[in-house]
């Protein structure tokens, strides 16, 4: 029998078989390559109370730790707090180099206008990313969202404030109440959000997490030169193989910048996140 893990608190695992949420245990005696986490699907045995396996991972976020998750909404708010296309970015690579889908919801269109964001919304067009615009109060936004979550294990993400909250609420207002139900179960209080918990949705799955307020890129700084929005239609091009597009000669992607093709705050924001990353893993 397969199952999901949808929430998880040391040897008690909460999880979803066709519907139904029961706890199951890990056997002492059960040897496994890697530890189970939320998001996990998993094979029990005959009496659906022991766990045997542990299926292959299609993704996996060593923060927040969840597994499998399928598609990213990343919420960023016009005022309170302010549009912040740096930000945007960093989740955005955050979430090509785990291979997860993605998509930019913008909030809060009635306290501020677009006027001042449009060359970097149209940037984000420009290179095919999902743009939408969200209105908590319109029956249309809420079912944008609902056709990208259809099936899918899903969460938002974005700084506090920008409106993932209320955002949740309009497309499952039931959700702090499963939420909280989890909590119990585990034997915490209601106001616990310190783990990674899923809420079954649409034949798929809503996470809750507190680990997608602020991030920090787990890069390094070749693979944010490829998985920058935008820049993989250059891969191949530089005169260097390892071109981290700074400071080598012959790079294409400056050569762009100085013909006005990708606009110079769009560069300027790669050069700060490049500045965030590692030149080569802590253990070379």
């Amino acid at each position: 029998m397969k199952a999901r893990i949808v929430a998880l608190d040391f040897g008690k695992y909460l999880v979803d078989i066709d519907g139904d949420i029961r706890s199951v245990h890990l056997p002492k005696t059960l040897c496994l390559k890697k530890k189970p986490i939320v998001g996990d699907v998993i094979t029990l045995d005959k009496t659906h109370s022991l766990m045997l396996s542990i299926e292959d991972r299609k993704t996996y976020l060593a923060r927040p730790r969840l597994a499998n998750l399928d598609h990213l909404f990343i919420v960023n708010s016009l005022v309170e707090p302010p549009f912040s296309f740096n930000l945007l970015m960093m989740f955005m690579c955050f979430a090509t180099y785990h291979h997860i889908q993605k998509t930019i919801l913008i909030t809060k269109l009635d306290k501020a206008s677009l006027t001042p964001y449009q060359d970097a919304l149209d940037y984000l067009r420009s290179i095919g990313e999902d743009v939408v615009f969200v209105n908590r109060n319109q029956e249309q936004d809420r079912q944008k969202l609902m056709d990208r979550m259809q099936g899918k294990v899903v969460a938002f993400a974005g700084q506090t404030g920008v409106g993932k909250s209320s955002l949740i609420n309009l497309i499952n207002p039931d959700f702090q109440r499963q939420i909280g139900s989890y909590s119990e179960a585990l034997g915490r209080g209601r106001h616990e959000t310190k783990e990674v918990k899923m809420v079954p949705f649409l034949t798929g799955y809503l996470v809750d997490t507190p680990g997608f307020s602020s991030l920090e890129l787990p890069m390094l700084k070749k693979e944010l030169a490829q998985d920058f929005p935008g820049f993989s239609a250059y891969i191949g091009t530089c005169k260097f193989a390892n071109c981290l597009h700074l400071d080598e000669p012959g790079c294409t992607i400056k050569a762009e910048v100085k013909a006005g093709k990708i606009p110079v705050f769009v560069y300027e924001t790669y050069q700060k996140l490049s500045e965030t990353c590692l030149e080569r893993k802590r253990y070379e």
